[in-house]
């Protein structure tokens, strides 16, 4: 028998995959604002036995606002808060390297980590350079910055989170 195992997730969507799914008239377009749907979601997760739940995440609104609502709340705070509702799901969360700091990433996913008795994910990306996130960071990389910066600051938050272990908190 082999040791592999299959890992399943719920990519939690505030109006679900359909990008302009919030605009029906049977959706909630406030979803996106509210905490509650976000702990919902998760618990029925849990209750079917999923292993985690992830949270997308983009450091500017989208170029095109009509397909997709703005991703309103920061998603380590949304599954610090979905920690202390739910007992085993997994907590995984986007943080771009392209505008976080190593210390920055690693402390709040040290804190989640924390939080949820060690249940955060951190999913890894570089974000490309539309003319929003341009205008908004205009000086920040223009363009995606090369994997070797990726894999830096994962090193670097690794060595940071590793600090922060029970006895150093």
């Amino acid at each position: 028998m082999s040791d592999r195992q299959l890992h399943l997730n719920v990519n939690l969507l505030h109006s679900g995959t359909y990008a302009s799914a919030w605009r029906l008239p049977d959706s909630d377009p406030h979803a996106c604002f509210d905490i509650g749907h976000y702990v919902r979601v998760a618990r029925i997760a849990e209750r079917g036995k999923l292993d985690a739940i992830f949270l997308a995440d983009t450091p500017a609104i989208t170029d095109r606002i009509e397909y997709r609502s703005f991703m309103s709340m920061e998603p380590t705070i949304v599954l610090a808060t979905i920690a202390a509702s739910t007992e085993h799901i997994g907590l995984i969360a986007t943080a771009s390297t392209t505008y976080n700091e190593p210390y920055n990433i690693a402390r709040r996913f040290a804190t989640l980590d924390h939080a949820s008795g060690g249940r955060s994910g951190w999913n890894a990306v570089t974000i490309l350079a539309s003319r929003s996130r341009q205008a908004a960071l205009p000086n920040r990389h223009p363009r995606p910055p090369p994997p070797r910066r990726t894999r830096q600051v994962q090193a670097s938050a690794q060595r940071i989170q590793s600090g922060f272990a029970a006895p150093a908190v």
